[in-house]
C-alpha cells in the first residue's frame, strides 16, 4: 500500500502537469476515475475470492492475500 501511494502521488503530479499545459483538466480526472474503478475491482475480486474460500478455514487470509497481490500488480502497472 505504501508503494502504491508513492506511485499514485507521482502519477497525480504528472496528470496535473499535463492539465496545466493544456488547460483542459482531463488528465487528473481520467486518472482519478481509473484509480477509483481499480479500487472497486480490487474489492469485488477479493470479496469473490473470500466467498470461494469460505468453505475453508482461511477465508480472511485469502482476502488479505488477494489485496496484497492486486496492489503489487497495479503498482507495477503504474510504475511503467
Amino acid at each position: 500500500e505504501n508503494e502504491l501511494g508513492k506511485v499514485t502521488a507521482q502519477r497525480f503530479q504528472e496528470a496535473r502537469a499535463m492539465d496545466s499545459k493544456d488547460g483542459l483538466g482531463r488528465a487528473e480526472q481520467a486518472y482519478r476515475a481509473s484509480l477509483e474503478a481499480w479500487k472497486a475491482f480490487r474489492e469485488q475480486e477479493c470479496s469473490r475470492r473470500r466467498v470461494y474460500a469460505s468453505g475453508g478455514k482461511n477465508a480472511s487470509g485469502e482476502h488479505l492475500s488477494c489485496m496484497v497481490e492486486l496492489v503489487r500488480q497495479y503498482t507495477g502497472v503504474l510504475a511503467r
